[in-house]
């Protein structure tokens, strides 16, 4: 009998418990600058993902480097062209334009590119959203160490992406060589006559 009355009080008040925390829930206004914190990482994600789906478009290091790369050829071809239309006369079928963009990924992943893109935006609209409620409503509040940590490792990835700072930096590219030099090595200036 005692047994069944201390197991009886003991549920009861457990049961108590946990129906008073369910009932007593009070409602509190959401956090807008964790919201926006959040996106701003949802936002860094996406630009990750395109970065490595499609590096030729969305990592601006390879971007970079791809554009001096054409910027090179396309000067090289220009120094060039003429001493060999020069020596080799004009050709009957010219030499086609090279490309000045990379090709395009197939089908599937420019789907996944565009999910990605409009999922982009999408957290882009939200933060700042979310950032400008915070400043309208609770213009007052100081954030926290935790969000001010975050709020400044999101700006320095921001920062590092717009810039086209990498995150792992690529190994030094040989320098190329110089045709001149080759040339001036391989057919030296006669010497000058003697008096």
């Amino acid at each position: 009998m005692t047994n069944r009355q201390l197991f009886r009080r003991r549920d009861r008040s457990l049961v108590r418990r946990n129906v008073r925390r369910a009932v007593r829930c009070r409602w509190r206004a959401p956090d807008y600058l964790a919201l926006a914190l959040r996106a701003c990482q949802r936002l860094l994600r996406c630009n990750r993902e395109l970065a490595r789906l499609v590096p030729e478009f969305f990592d601006p290091v390879i971007v970079d480097r791809l554009a001096r790369e054409r910027a090179e050829k396309l000067r090289w071809r220009a120094e060039w062209e003429p001493a060999l239309r020069k020596v080799y006369g004009e050709s009957a079928d010219p030499e086609p334009e090279p490309d000045l963009l990379p090709p395009l990924p197939s089908p599937r992943v420019q789907r996944r590119v565009d999910a990605l893109l409009a999922e982009r935006q999408q957290w882009l609209t939200l933060g700042t959203l979310n950032l400008r409620r915070f400043h309208e409503r609770r213009p007052q509040k100081v954030a926290s160490l935790g969000q001010l940590a975050r709020l400044l490792w999101a700006a320095v990835q921001l920062g590092r992406w717009a810039a086209g700072i990498p995150d792992h930096p690529e190994p030094p590219t040989p320098a190329a060589p110089d045709p001149w030099a080759d040339l001036a090595r391989i057919y030296p200036e006669p010497p000058a006559p003697s008096p």
